[in-house]
């Protein structure tokens, strides 16, 4: 199967109605629209709601891709 999604992430912000963006670079695995992320720092999961590379919608990215993933119900405060 996949390896799990290991993303650097450089920044964090809520959007309002929408949930919560995460942007920076994917180290090793691949994120999907759909797919669950574990947040092992949190003992958290959520689901991705989109991803936009360069400002376009793409339905994956993966290592060595810039992106902005969109996340449910996360608080960016526990992310910074």
């Amino acid at each position: 199967g996949d390896s799990p999604l290991f993303m650097s992430i450089d920044h964090c912000f809520p959007i309002k109605g929408k949930g919560t963006v995460l942007t920076g670079t994917v180290m090793s695995g691949t994120a999907k629209v759909g797919d669950t992320v574990e947040f092992p720092e949190l003992t958290l999961e959520r689901k991705v709601k989109s991803i936009q590379m360069f400002h376009r919608s793409v339905e994956t990215a993966s290592q060595g891709d810039r992106c902005a993933v969109l996340v449910k119900d996360l608080n960016a405060k526990l992310i910074e």
